[in-house]
């Protein structure tokens, strides 16, 4: 019989981990994500991205893991041609490093470059996932992405607030969906790098105000405009959307549309 053992270790990822016990797999998903620490606290996102990865990695070396999977982001691809609209694991564009917004998107590209240099170097079995945008239940709705604040003031029965044009196009991919393709990767990738993305439901920013706003009919909700002058903290080049042919070969494709995801997040919030 086996013995069901959890550990809950409670640790600061920019500082030394030590662990006694075996270590199969390691997911290091640690990061700073809230739109507000881009622009208040850029260092300690360098931090967690850069120093974090670099302490797990060597866990991951010291306990000769099975498998280390790094959680990236799709925009260490940067600023992208205007007419590509989907980009390979192999694409890059240019991330200006002057911006203090760049904090986030340079420091991912380091803690990239640390995992296939880990690979490299001392053969571990590493694994990139890229994310896209990824939503669901459990989420904080304090980092500032645009389907939190849209939830936020649809569960308080405030109208929807756009604080652009509305006309920027994303391409989300439900939380159970993204574990899934995580877990493909980890387990199944022979690849270094693998873009997880659901682009087969893409909406404009408007078209997800007006969904969320569609879902709490009882609260007749309107869709407004109020751009803000200071939008430093804003991702401001444009991204394409990731092609996730690479992680459907391995056999992952999403299930949950985005108005289920989405009904699925009010009811959650609404409910616990």
């Amino acid at each position: 019989m086996i013995e069901d053992i959890r550990i809950l270790i409670d640790k600061d990822v920019t500082e030394s981990i030590f662990y006694n016990d075996r270590i199969h797999y390691i997911i290091h998903a640690a990061s700073l994500v809230s739109r507000n620490d881009f622009t208040g606290n850029p260092v300690n996102v360098i931090s967690v991205n850069v120093n974090g990865t670099w302490n797990m990695l060597e866990l991951a070396r010291e306990k000769e893991v099975e498998g280390f999977l790094y959680l990236s982001s799709r925009e260490i691809y940067g600023e992208t041609a205007t007419d590509k609209r989907f980009i390979k694991e192999d694409d890059y564009g240019a991330v200006n490093p002057t911006l203090v917004r760049s904090c986030y998107p340079e420091s991912k590209r380091m803690a990239e470059n640390l995992c296939a240099c880990y690979s490299h170097q001392y053969s571990m079995p590493v694994t990139i996932a890229r994310l896209g945008h990824v939503y669901g239940p459990e989420y904080s709705l304090a980092s500032g992405r645009v389907w939190e604040e849209f939830i936020q003031m649809a569960v308080a029965g405030k109208d929807i607030v756009l604080n652009s044009d509305g006309k920027t196009e994303l391409a989300l991919t439900y939380v159970a969906d993204a574990v899934s393709g995580l877990f493909f990767t980890l387990l199944n990738g022979d690849d270094l790098v693998y873009n997880i993305s659901n682009t087969s439901e893409i909406v404009t920013v408007r078209g997800l105000a007006e969904l969320v706003a569609s879902l709490c009919l009882d609260k007749d909700l309107r869709v407004v405009v109020d751009i803000p002058e200071d939008r430093c903290g804003y991702l401001q080049n444009r991204v394409a959307f990731l092609d996730s042919e690479r992680i459907n070969i391995l056999g992952w494709r999403w299930i949950t549309s985005c108005s289920r995801g989405f009904k699925n997040t009010l009811l959650f919030i609404t409910h616990k």
